[in-house]
């Protein structure tokens, strides 16, 4: 088990909702340090998005519609305001990390 300190929420790609992390703790780091260096993930450049710490709290279906302007406006507010109180939650526990191959962005379809 390790913490991290949860920054702020964030509507991503495609709407989905995330938990931004101030940094990768040790143990997690080291784990996609791994992952990263696999063969079979090497031709692979890594994507923006999964640079930095984060979690996904929510997605779309894949077929969904984009989100409108206005309703993205509307959930980046609700996560400004829901971020006031997740700075008083401090460091939070990772106890469990899993590697997900996925076929849609709400993992309602996972590979394994």
């Amino acid at each position: 088990s390790t913490t991290s300190c949860p920054r702020r929420t964030i509507v991503a790609w495609h709407g989905v909702l995330t938990l931004a992390f101030e940094a990768w703790p040790k143990p997690m780091a080291e784990i996609k340090k791994c992952i990263t260096d696999m063969p079979e993930f090497r031709s692979f450049s890594e994507n923006f998005g999964t640079r930095w710490p984060k979690l996904t709290l929510a997605a779309l279906n894949d077929d969904a519609p984009p989100l409108t302007l206005d309703r993205l406006r509307d959930l980046t507010a609700l996560c400004q305001e829901f971020d006031a109180e997740l700075q008083k939650l401090g460091a939070v526990p990772l106890t469990h990390c899993s590697i997900v191959m996925f076929a849609s962005r709400s993992l309602e379809h996972c590979l394994c």
